[in-house]
């Protein structure tokens, strides 16, 4: 489970589930992104799974990005912390 830490209180979960806990809105916002903390969710959770791999998805990322005239550099450095936050762990 991934857990946007920046908008949950401490609490506990159970013991049998891996719980990563990313600080994603104050990430963006320190990024000054406040609107990428899904970025750095993202990241996270294709750091933690592996469902397609990080490096693979932050190229599409950046693709997508570039063809919608969006390209921001903070977008990316957003994924690039969440995976680094996950990878931490």
């Amino acid at each position: 489970m991934i857990v946007n830490k920046s908008l949950m209180s401490e609490r506990e979960y159970p013991k049998n589930v891996h719980v990563f806990e990313v600080d994603a809105t104050n990430i963006a916002n320190s990024l000054e992104n406040g609107r990428a903390a899904n970025l750095v969710m993202l990241g996270a959770m294709m750091q933690a799974t592996g469902l397609i791999e990080p490096e693979k998805f932050g190229e599409g990322l950046d693709h997508y990005f570039s063809k919608k005239g969006r390209k921001i550099p903070s977008n990316m450095e957003c994924y690039r912390q969440g995976r680094e936050t996950v990878a931490e762990k």
